[in-house]
């Protein structure tokens, strides 16, 4: 799993390192909606899995997350994006230290609906909705890429 976990962070460097020092709107779009695209699909790893994986599947998601929102702090945005990118990361930040409490219920036999009936109430989702509320407002609309 750690193994999995490096690949997938060396994956995401290279969009990290490219996006430094005065990056287009376009090209913050692009790297900003491909990390969105990681975190989609850790979750959906997460909704995914067997009552018994629960646990471990979710360690595994709060790693990408984590692995997500290091790529993301590593960007540099446009200046017109800076107060909603730092909202962005901040959520995506939050919602891996919240998925914690996803592996607590896991652990302790908490169904998976229960589990993930926690997310809906956590912080984090209220961050991720600002930051899109944030860029939106500079004509920014975020979609994970297709595929």
């Amino acid at each position: 799993m750690r193994r999995l976990l490096a690949l997938g962070l060396l994956a995401v460097l290279p969009l990290a390192a490219g996006c430094g020092g005065g990056v287009s709107k376009e090209e913050y779009v692009a790297s900003v909606s491909a990390q969105l695209g990681q975190v989609d699909a850790a979750l959906a790893t997460l909704e995914a899995a067997r009552p018994d994986e629960v646990a471990a599947v979710a360690t595994d998601v709060q790693l990408r997350l984590v692995a997500a929102a290091n790529a993301l702090a590593a960007l540099e945005p446009p200046d017109a994006l800076e107060e909603a990118h730092g909202v962005l990361v901040e959520g995506v930040r939050a919602l891996a230290d919240e998925i914690g409490g996803v592996v607590t219920l896991a652990a302790s036999g908490a169904e998976l609906p229960q589990a993930l009936e926690q997310l809906s109430e956590l912080g984090s989702l209220a961050k991720l909705a600002e930051a899109r509320e944030l860029l939106a407002r500079e004509d920014v609309e975020l979609e994970p890429p297709a595929g």
